[in-house]
């Protein structure tokens, strides 16, 4: 954050925390487009997923995989098939490479990350719903 405060005013800096992001698309749009009716924007793409998740199954699976050499382009087709076999949703639990403890542990670095550039860059905009 040091070296970007270094090359412009603070005041042109903005950010926000990650899990604000939903409840701030409107306003972030409206802001970078200069549109008024943001609304129609969004109405124009429809809502999909466009990076999918491993399912727990489909990561066990591709661990498996990993015993069996295989080209890159064969390990990319494995991983597009799991995907469709196997995808995160409601019949399959997603991967989550994180224990409860570590999960706990990377939201209180973030959020004493977040605290900390407050405090150092005062002039910095932090939007928040």
């Amino acid at each position: 954050m040091a070296r970007l405060a270094s090359v412009t005013d603070e005041r042109n800096i903005t950010l926000w925390r990650f899990e604000d992001l939903r409840q701030l698309m409107s306003m972030l749009i409206q802001h970078l487009t200069a549109e008024s009716d943001v609304q129609a924007l969004f109405d124009a793409y429809p809502k999909s997923v466009t990076r999918p998740s491993l399912s727990a199954t489909a990561m066990k699976a591709l661990r498996e995989a990993d015993r069996v050499p295989m080209e890159k382009k064969q390990r990319a087709r494995l991983v597009n098939d799991l995907l469709n076999k196997y995808p995160a949703g409601e019949r399959q639990q997603k991967f989550d490479p994180w224990r409860a403890g570590e999960k706990q542990q990377l939201q209180d670095r973030y959020r004493d990350d977040v605290e900390s550039i407050r405090r150092r860059f005062p002039s910095i905009q932090f939007l928040s719903p």
